[in-house]
């Protein structure tokens, strides 16, 4: 239910009168001066006092409550000691209520305000007295019962509640009569309160509470031993006092919304707090005097004062007596105040009414008694006075409001093959599609955007088409008495001025508005010069008398223009601009008015306003520029022209000469986007003025009251454009540069309207800063309707500023302007003007019967009708004894009179027949009427039916287009999705192809690399085994010569022994083939290659022996005489069989294919140049007394360096490397040389080498070449897979050594280790290098 009630506005600080304002509370005000109705409906709407009442509305019933308990349970009637508790509850019930109607009433107007809050604080006195007089029953501590201070206490309360109301109303305004009266009444909304009004207030509020507490304090805080009523009681009290001093400081200082102005308007401000901790304190204090008053009982009826009605009934009963008395006298003044100003002007307007009635009476009878004058009757000249336009009945708080209605209008395109960006899609959707070559969105698609309004008119819509949506309704609010402004927005050449003017044959909304304006009152226009502009906006009336001399005024005067005549040739070029069937009319015109056209035409050019209807005088010698007129504002705040020609006008012929006239003034130039491009806005303004006819229907209402203006503003905004487009420059520069600062001063005026409606703020429309939105503001405040056609070319050149054009289109709608009320004319009954013309043509026909004219309006008639009378006798007196002339001249006059008499008779007849015919007509059209109504009202809701089914049918349509619009967007999305699907899914394929390949690959390498495990993991095996059994060879072969030279030196000890005669010859060693071919059949290995230098080395090894030993031929050695006796004692030829074949290189000559370094290196030790290595007794390949073998292994890895072949390497020498001045430096041919690896050497190039400079572990630098293959990747670029590390590394002669010398029986001092001795050039390595292989 109250749902369908309109709540009330409610304002912010700067909207309500000073006397309104609460500290710190800036909106949630309701209207100054509300209704009883509003003040109670605003209960249920968020204000900064809701809050304020339901928290004192609400414990009203909860007291209510409780003193109905104590009333009907505790027979409080029959028990005398309950009187006290009774008083207290009564003033707990009457301060909430109080305040809650102070509260509730306070917005009624200024003299309510106070006298509400008058009886707030009276209520609040006594709720302190009502406390006084339990706290003397209950609470005084037991040492003050029945003292002096006990006794004094009521009548001392008693004075306080006095003196407390009265301070408290003074704090308000003063001292009644002194301060303020009844002529002072008139200035209260800005009376200033008395000095230290907070004070007072605060003073007489504490004060009572702080005198009637002493008891408590004295028995909670300071009363110590025997005598101080110390019991459970004491808790409430402490909760009581508590919330009471809460309540002082949140009264006094206003903390929260001081602390932040604005944030606590409607909830949680320091009022409603206060009231909060009131009512808890109260719920507390009741509490405790309860139990006080049960516990103390049987005690305070022996020992305390008896409680009385005196000091209970009587002293609360004298109390609300003189605070009544107190509040009366300081309303008095308020409710003594005069009439206010409307009801004086209600009063004066209802006995000008009343004498109005008169006036008519007495102009109808003067009407009747024409025909007897015997002159024609001279008519009063009434006096002048201005009649401004009427002001409008007052603005309720609730004000209908509609938005601003905009139309869209599309130009046709200027070609065939010209591109579109402009589609609509419905009637009241278009929709925008980017043209080609403009940027697309972030998805790679074009942005199509929608853009709705009240309705579209594509390019097949007619002139007339659009007329009737759009300007029609407006001059129909113009007859009606309301305001309109229709303007036309869009850029330049979107074809606004033709939609404004149109073309012959096609004519636009202003002259079909004109045609349609006089084709609807036209029989009802009142003639020149009755309705005069008053230049301030507004009109006189004048007389016929008045208007018949102004009009020959101006004919005589000559230098003063002529209005047009509506009877001149209307201008060829507008002549046939509206044909006769699509002429329109308004049916809706009052018939009893008499109406008059003003129409005015001004342009605003660089914000300057100028009358285009000004006929300055010409200057052949020295012209003038014109002269820019002001804004001013009428008394109503409405904004005009000053000083604007205003011309009366007859016809729509006579219209379209002064619009004519203007419009060849208007600027106009040549741009490279419009051949005739408006450079100034223009505003064509149509002036209505209409005035009630009086009672007989024959005049004019000379009342200036019921005169009213109304005026409808058709303005042709000039088109945005853009600089860079027009290539304007100079004066044209200028122009745009002001065309387009105006329209963003009315776009930014938009925003702030629709921020101020849509988001409740205040903030200031900037009207003042252009001449257009100056001009209109009071339209957008609410003085009419808006509407606007926003003219659009679809062209692909104009889509940017279309956009921005749209997008204001779309804010325009949000903004809403107040619905303009119906304005009453006057009280006089209708058909005045149809029941004078039926008068006027019995009248005619009577006299026609008669014989006489038929006009009785024409002077012919009544000359004819004065003829009539017998003629009057000469009348000159010549003597004075004459008597017979005065005789005959009383004669004619006698006659005359009974004529007169008979045609009286004959007339009121007549009338009375009229007036019986006129009711019969006026019941029959009652009754027509009534018909008609029910039949209307049945029209209306089958209407309202329409209506409904109409809007649930464009809701669904919208909805339905919505839904398309989703559609087609998820289409595309979905067709996106796909699109990366199957992008995703082709890249997927690549991946798992790539992965495939990979994989493949990756088997192969593991099938390969476990093929090659396998290769080397046998050849280790039997390279371990061939080493596992030429260690054991080695072992049985050192213990067998062990043995053999025992054996030898047993016999040659045994041959010495035995005689002296024996041989001195050495015996020889046996031969070692047997045990060579031994190890051969044992070892599993291959034999190695046929070694073609051993033969050789061993005789270089002989010969160092026989050179190092000297004394080796005088005292043969044990070696020496194992060989001899080996010769002596040749093997078994057994045994010899079972030995394998000798190795072929053993029977062959040396070949030099290692020399004596290559072999010593592989044994770790090198010989002194000059010198030569020994020879070394080798068994099957193995140096027996080393125990290595002199054949170079196997090395499957072993290949000559690929930087020695043909192809081309890129050496990469970093420029960190340091040059090691030695002699032999790796050397690579085809090389190309880099610091730095780029990929154009890299894809010259096939193999790849990195020098790599380290520190090693005994200090010295180590080179590594690392070396690696050059191959072309997928993508284009090189990669470089590494092959092979070699090792460098130089060796320094100081460096200690880390192997003891070898000593040997053929060369002790000539062996060295190798890492002990100079570096020695070989053809092996380079100078003073090792050289290692890593895989």
């Amino acid at each position: 239910m109250l749902s369908l009630i309109k709540l009330p506005r409610v304002f912010t600080i700067n909207q309500v009168p000073k006397v309104f304002h609460e500290d710190s509370i800036i909106s949630g005000y309701r209207h100054p001066r509300s209704s009883a109705t509003d003040c109670i409906l605003s209960l249920f709407q968020l204000t900064n006092e809701t809050v304020n009442i339901w928290t004192h509305f609400v414990p009203t019933w909860y007291f209510l409550w409780k003193l109905g308990t104590v009333v009907l349970m505790q027979t409080a009637w029959t028990d005398s000691f309950t009187w006290p508790l009774v008083i207290h509850l009564l003033s707990c019930c009457i301060y909430p209520l109080a305040s809650t109607c102070a509260h509730t009433f306070s917005s009624m107007s200024v003299r309510a305000r106070h006298i509400c809050f008058f009886f707030d604080y009276g209520a609040l006195s006594f709720y302190s007295l009502g406390s006084a007089i339990t706290y003397s029953a209950y609470i005084f501590p037991d040492k003050w019962v029945n003292g002096f201070f006990h006794w004094c206490y009521i009548p001392i309360a008693v004075f306080n509640t006095i003196i407390c109301t009265s301070l408290a109303c003074y704090s308000r305004l003063g001292l009644p009569i002194l301060q303020y009266n009844h002529e002072t009444i008139k200035r209260i909304p800005k009376c200033q309160s008395p000095r230290f009004s907070k004070f007072l207030r605060v003073v007489a509020f504490a004060y009572p509470y702080l005198f009637d507490n002493i008891p408590l304090f004295y028995r909670v805080f300071l009363c110590v031993g025997e005598g101080c009523t110390d019991n459970d009681t004491n808790m409430l009290h402490y909760n009581h006092i508590a919330l009471a001093f809460l309540t002082g400081f949140l009264f006094a200082t206003h903390l929260p919304e001081r602390l932040a102005p604005g944030s606590f308007d409607y909830i949680g401000h320091s009022h409603q707090l206060f009231h909060v901790c009131a009512i808890l304190g109260t719920h507390f204090q009741i509490k405790a005097i309860e139990q006080d008053m049960v516990t103390r009982r049987p005690w305070l009826l022996e020992h305390s004062i008896p409680v009385t009605f005196t000091d209970t009934v009587g002293a609360a009963l004298l109390c609300v007596v003189l605070s009544l008395a107190i509040i009366f006298i300081y309303s008095l003044p308020l409710l003594s105040a005069p009439v206010c100003q409307e009801k004086r002007s209600e009063l004066s307007a209802g006995r000008n009414f009343a004498s109005l009635e008169r006036n008519f009476e007495i102009v109808k009878r003067r009407c009747v008694s024409a025909a007897e004058c015997s002159e024609t009757p001279t008519m009063q000249r009434p006096g002048k006075w201005k009649t401004p336009r009427r002001p409008g009945p007052k603005k309720a708080l609730n004000i209908e409001k509609d938005p601003v209605g905009v139309y869209c209008r599309i130009r046709p395109l200027g070609a065939v093959d010209e591109e579109c960006c402009i589609e609509m899609i419905s009637s009241s959707t278009i929709q925008l599609h980017a043209p080609n070559g403009l940027k697309a969105n972030r998805n790679g698609e074009y942005k199509e955007m929608q853009y709705t309004f009240k309705k579209v008119f594509g390019i097949q819509t007619t002139q007339l088409e659009l007329f009737e949506d759009v300007a029609k309704p407006l001059i129909e609010d113009l007859i009606n008495c309301k305001n309109g402004l229709l303007f036309t927005y869009g850029v330049t050449g979107s074809g606004k001025t033709f939609t404004m003017t149109g073309s012959p044959g096609e004519g636009g909304l202003l002259p079909r508005s004109l045609d349609m304006l006089f084709n609807s009152i036209g029989p009802f226009q009142a003639k020149r010069f009755v309705f005069k502009p008053d230049e301030k906006n507004g009109m006189e009336i004048q007389g016929q008398v008045d208007a018949l001399l102004e009009r020959q005024k101006r004919e005589s005067q000559q230098s003063v223009p002529k209005t047009p005549s509506s009877r001149q040739k209307a201008d060829p070029e507008f002549a046939d601009m509206i044909n006769s069937e699509e002429a329109r009319k308004s049916e809706n015109v009052d018939e009893d008015c008499c109406y008059s056209v003003f129409v005015s035409y001004i342009e605003i050019y660089n914000n300057y306003i100028y009358d285009l209807l000004d006929d300055a005088p010409f200057d052949p010698v020295r012209s003038k520029p014109p002269q820019s007129k002001i804004l001013r504002e009428d008394q109503n705040h409405n904004m005009y022209v000053a000083g604007c020609t205003e011309v009366e006008v007859k016809s729509t012929e006579e219209a379209f000469e002064v619009f004519w006239k203007g419009q060849k003034k208007r600027r106009v130039a040549n741009t490279q986007l419009n051949r005739e491009s408006s450079r100034s806005h223009s505003v064509f303004t149509i002036k209505l003025a209409q005035a009630p006819l009086d009672a007989d229907g024959d005049h004019i209402l000379q009342d200036k009251s019921q005169v009213n203006v109304s005026q409808l503003c058709l303005v042709d905004l000039a088109g945005s454009e853009r600089t860079n487009r027009t290539k304007a420059e100079g004066s044209r520069l200028r122009e745009a540069g002001t065309i387009n600062q105006s329209l963003m001063t009315l776009r930014t005026c938009m925003e702030v309207l629709r921020e101020n409606q849509m988001c409740g703020t205040n903030k200031m429309v900037p009207y003042r800063d252009s001449k257009v939105t100056h001009l209109f503001k009071n339209y957008f405040d609410g003085e009419g309707k808006v509407r606007m056609i926003v003219c659009v070319n679809p062209k692909a050149d104009d889509y940017e500023e279309t956009i921005l054009v749209m997008r204001f289109a779309e804010m325009t709608q949000e903004v809403e302007v107040a619905r303009p009320v119906d304005r009453p004319i006057c009280g006089l009954g209708a058909g005045r003007r149809h029941r004078n013309q039926a008068f006027k043509e019995e009248l005619s026909r009577r006299l026609e019967e008669r014989g006489g004219p038929c006009d009785a309006d024409d002077p012919v008639m009544l000359d004819q009708l004065i003829e009539s009378f017998p003629p009057l006798p000469p009348c000159e007196l010549m003597d004075p004894t004459d008597d017979q002339t005065l005789p005959r001249l009383i004669e004619v006059l006698e006659r005359r009179r009974q004529i007169r008499q008979m045609m009286t008779r004959q007339f009121d007849k007549t009338a009375s027949t009229l007036k019986s015919l006129l009711q019969q007509f006026d019941s029959q059209l009652n009754a027509k009427e009534t018909i008609l109504h029910n039949q209307q009202t049945k029209l209306s809701e089958k209407d309202k039916i329409l209506i409904n089914q109409k809007t649930e049918l464009e809701r669904l349509e919208k909805k339905s287009k919505t839904l398309e619009y989703k559609i087609d967007i998820l289409q595309k999305t979905t067709e996106m999705y796909e699109q990366d699907k199957r992008s995703l899914q082709q890249e997927l394929e690549t991946r798992e192809q790539r992965l495939q390949r990979e994989l493949s690959e990756r088997r192969r390498m593991e099938q390969r690399m476990q093929g090659v495990v396998v290769d080397t993991k046998l050849k280790w095996e039997k390279e371990c085994e061939r080493r596992v059994n030429a260690k054991q060879l080695e072992m049985q072969n050192k213990l067998w010569v062990k043995d053999e030279k025992l054996k030898q030196l047993k016999a040659i000890v045994t041959e010495s022994s035995s005689g002296s005669g024996a041989s001195t010859e050495r015996p020889e060693r046996p031969s070692r083939e047997r045990d060579r071919n031994l190890a051969q059949k044992r070892s599993a290995s291959p034999s190695p290659h046929p070694d073609f230098r051993q033969t050789s080395s061993q005789q270089n090894q002989e010969n160092f022996r026989a050179d190092q030993d000297p004394y080796s031929s005088a005292y043969p050695s044990v070696a020496s005489c194992i060989s001899k006796w080996e010769q002596r004692f040749p093997v078994d030829s057994s045994r010899q069989a079972k030995q394998p074949r000798t190795p072929q290189c053993r029977n062959q000559a040396p070949a030099p294919c290692h020399n004596t370094s290559s072999v010593g290196r592989r044994r770790g030790q090198r010989w002194a140049p000059g010198t030569v290595a020994p020879s070394m007794t080798l068994v099957n390949g193995l140096d027996l007394e080393a125990g290595t073998r002199t054949a170079l292994p196997a090395h499957p890895m072993h290949r000559r360096s690929h930087s020695a072949g043909g192809e081309k390497w890129v050496d990469h020498k970093p420029s960190s490397n340091l040059d090691l001045d030695t002699v032999m430096q790796p050397i690579i041919p085809n090389a190309i040389k880099v610091s730095t690896p780029n990929e154009k050497a890299l894809s010259k190039c096939h193999k790849y080498v990195l020098r790599h400079q380290e520190l090693a572990s005994d200090g010295e630098i180590e080179t590594k070449l690392i070396k690696g293959n050059v191959f072309k990747t997928r993508s284009g670029g090189q990669a470089v897979q590494f092959t092979d590390i070699e090792t460098l590394k130089q060796q320094s002669t100081a460096a200690p050594s880390r192997k003891r010398r070898s000593v040997s029986p053929d060369g002790p001092d000539q062996i060295e280790d190798i890492e002990n001795r100079v570096p020695v050039a070989s053809t092996s390595s380079s100078y003073g290098y090792q050289k290692r292989r890593k895989p």
